[in-house]
């Protein structure tokens, strides 16, 4: 009672005492009011103010007379719009609103966190601005400017990842959109630096050790858009004395691998004209001027070339190895092509050297020269003119004209002169019936002995031997045989042959036949003994040879097929397009099998360097499937057009299941169906993957007491409910033993390396040119 009568004085003092100084705890105040605590040292818990606390802001605002009431808010709230944190706050009647004491009371509005208007209260904080955003100035235009003098790096963008999800790491990522037809730049830079220092708009150094690929600028086009589209588009107008480079490539690498200094592919299905280097000079200068220009000054014993072109696939067009157009109208001498030879080599050195294949397809012209005019040359030489099949075998013609009825004549070693006609005499044949030479080119003939053409002494009744071709028989008769022959001898067991063919050359062939006929066979083969289990067959082929072939089966028309093989007397298809072989039967058209005991596969796959292995056995797993590319399906849409549909690819090999189940009372124990559970294996390193999707309303759930044949589902905060739902299982396919006793390492694969890409080699065309009549 008494502490009550005191404070009532206290506050008496107060309220009738205005000009009078009032101490708490104190006789000697130093204001108006001065409230001193019992031990200033040594503070108790009673020792302070209380301000009146309020959860919220009164709902009328204070007025005038009550500018700088203090209160304590115990709650956070708004007010007028703008939050308002726990902490003291007095009352500004000129703005009307209540300001915050604390720190944490004050708003700061430079940065708000994400996602909120709320200032950061934590280092760690995301946060934005929506202003414009200026360092090293005090003007901002854009939304970030760096301004920086005479430091080394105006902005130094540092990032370091090691954690490998499939998402592309990037160090900068510009991205434009919207539809304004403005140029648009994903990086612009401007260098007017005056100083002698090399300047670059763009340097980037990659020194990373790992085995992918290395790129320092990969450009992706896309989109539709009908404008020029350049990957890259260099224009200099620099008016100094030095040399331009609109592109410089330098390669001084020490690798083993191929080596591009400049790359380009053509792909796609565009039907414009594609160039593979479009090279314009409009230089009105009056020095040299080179569309290109190649030096060739390496020490490699590698073969030099100076121009390569490859021109290979299907395409219908003309193909054109190099074209030379000139339409100059100037008086001077035009070149399609100079070859100046001037090295002191002894290697044999062509001026023009030209090779076609025996196999390619067409008619073949070594040169094709078209100089029909008057007084012109097809083809003009100075110096010896020599025709033959091999260099060892060359005719060398005259170098001067024969006068009338001279015939050229030749020796044993290709020497060939002018010979009058009445000096050569041949009594080698008789006409048929008689004893006496042949009078008319048309009469028959016979001789009684063995001939020989080509061999000094024959063994034979006919013995050939020539470096071009032996025999050329030619019958105008459609019932008839070119040419025939019969082994009349008695059937038995022994060797003998109709015909024997043989040749040495990897380019020719022992018997060849052709058929002009667009409906024949050029050979045919057909074994007519009674049909039976035996092993003969219509066509042997073998060979020895690691590059050769047992057979060798071409189509050289564009859309032709190189091999057609029908099994169980069935009829056959193929692709109009064409393909490499088509294979047709009753219940396996193809079958194909390794025999290996190391690494292999069934059947090897090669798409223009893109590898697919079927069956394959790296030596620790087995494969059904493994190369680039993915697994795909198709299925039809609303239209009724087929789509296409993709696998998931997964670095683990993973076996999945899918299910429902129910909660009993909060919990339920999940059986995993046995065949799955019997091939996945299930432990600490190998955990059992399960996502449950809810169907009902509940706490929520979760999984436990996973093994490879159950796992239990418990509603979370010990709920009771019965809620449905439907569970995703996936776990690691246990490891196989295969039927040929090998063991497939299944269970700990995780991005295995992939199998190397075996080494090929091109086969050159073999020639089948249509023989000269």
């Amino acid at each position: 009672m008494k502490k009550i009568m005191v404070l009532i004085g206290v506050f008496t003092l107060i309220t009738f005492k205005i000009n009078a100084q009032v101490g708490v705890g104190t006789t000697s105040p130093y204001a108006q009011l001065d409230i001193k605590s019992s031990n200033q040292v040594a503070p108790n818990i009673f020792d302070g103010v209380l301000i009146p606390k309020v959860d919220l802001f009164s709902a009328t605002n204070p007025t005038s007379l009550q500018q700088g009431m203090l209160v304590y808010l115990t709650t956070a709230t708004t007010f007028s719009g703008n939050p308002k944190p726990i902490g003291f706050y007095y009352w500004n009647f000129p703005t009307l609103d209540w300001i915050g004491i604390t720190t944490s009371a004050n708003v700061d509005a430079d940065w708000y966190e994400v996602g909120s208007t709320i200032p950061p209260d934590a280092i760690t904080d995301n946060m934005f601005h929506t202003g414009n955003v200026a360092i090293g100035k005090n003007t901002a235009i854009y939304p970030l400017e760096i301004n920086t003098t005479n430091l080394n790096i105006g902005l130094n963008n540092t990032f370091s990842s090691a954690t490998n999800n499939a998402i592309n790491k990037i160090g900068v990522s510009n991205s434009i959109t919207g539809s304004s037809d403005d140029t648009n730049y994903g990086i612009y830079n401007t260098i007017n630096n005056s100083g002698s220092g090399n300047h670059f708009g763009n340097y980037t150094s990659i020194s990373s050790p790992g085995s992918g690929v290395h790129s320092a600028s990969e450009i992706d086009i896309s989109g539709a858009g009908n404008g020029g589209q350049y990957g890259v588009s260099t224009t200099i107008t620099n008016t100094g004395n030095g040399t331009h480079y609109g592109n410089a490539n330098r390669l001084s690498t020490t690798g083993s691998g191929d080596q591009y200094a400049s790359y380009n592919i053509l792909g796609g299905t565009g039907t414009g004209i594609q160039y593979g280097n479009y090279i314009s000079i409009t230089n009105s200068g009056a020095n040299t001027q080179y569309a290109s220009y190649n030096i060739l000054s390496g020490n490699g014993f590698g073969g030099h070339t100076g121009n390569y072109n490859l021109l290979s696939g299907s395409s219908g067009g003309i193909q054109t190895g190099t074209y030379n157009s000139i339409t100059n109208t100037a008086g001077s001498s035009h070149y399609g092509a100079i070859s100046n030879l001037s090295g002191t080599g002894a290697a044999t050195k062509y001026g023009f050297y030209a090779t076609i294949s025996s196999f390619a397809g067409g008619t073949h012209y070594g040169m094709y020269s078209d100089a029909t005019g008057a007084g012109n040359f097809s083809g003009y030489f100075l110096g010896n003119v020599a025709i033959g099949s091999t260099t060892l075998n060359t005719y060398t013609l005259p170098p001067s004209r024969g006068t009338n009825l001279q015939v050229m004549l030749t020796d044993a070693i290709g020497n060939v002169t002018w010979q009058n006609a009445s000096a050569i005499h041949d009594n080698d044949w008789y006409k048929s019936g008689t004893v006496v030479g042949p009078t008319a080119i048309t009469d028959d003939m016979y001789h009684t002995g063995k001939v020989g053409i080509g061999v000094t002494i024959p063994n034979y009744s006919l013995d050939i031997s020539s470096a071009g071709r032996a025999i050329n028989s030619i019958t105008t008769s459609a019932t008839n045989s070119g040419l025939m022959a019969f082994n009349s001898a008695a059937s038995g067991a022994s060797a003998g042959h109709g015909i024997l063919g043989q040749t040495s050359q990897s380019g020719g062939q022992g018997i060849r036949g052709e058929q002009l006929n667009a409906g024949g066979f050029g050979a045919l083969g057909v074994n007519f003994g009674a049909s039976g289990a035996s092993g003969g067959g219509g066509v042997y082929a073998q060979t020895t040879q690691s590059n050769g072939f047992g057979t060798d089966s071409r189509n050289l028309n564009a859309n032709g097929t190189g091999v057609f093989g029908i099994g169980n007397n069935v009829a056959g298809n193929y692709l109009i397009a064409g393909s490499g072989a088509a294979f047709n039967g009753v219940i396996t058209g193809a079958y194909a099998r390794s025999t290996t005991a190391g690494i292999g596969e069934g059947l090897y796959t090669d798409q223009f360097g893109a590898v697919t292995r079927v069956n394959y056995w790296s030596g620790a797993a087995q494969y059904k499937i493994i190369g680039t590319g993915t697994v795909s399906t198709t299925a039809e849409n609303l239209n009724g057009d087929r789509v296409t549909l993709h696998c998931t690819e997964t670095p683990e090999i993973l076996f999945e299941d899918y299910g429902q189940g129910q909660l009993t009372n909060g919990t339920t124990h999940i059986e995993i169906d046995p065949i799955l559970a019997k091939n996945i294996i299930v432990n600490e390193k190998h955990p059992l993957r399960v996502f449950i999707q809810l169907e009902d309303n509940c706490n929520g759930v979760f999984v436990t007491n996973k093994t490879a044949t159950s796992f239990d589902v418990i509603e979370l905060a010990s709920g009771h409910s019965n809620a449905k739902f439907q569970y995703h299982i996936i776990g690691n396919r246990i490891d196989e033993l295969l039927p040929n006793g090998r063991v497939s390492k299944n269970s700990d694969l995780r991005f295995e390396p992939a199998p190397v890409n075996r080494e090929t080699t091109e086969v050159t065309k073999i020639d089948t040119e249509k023989p000269t009549r």
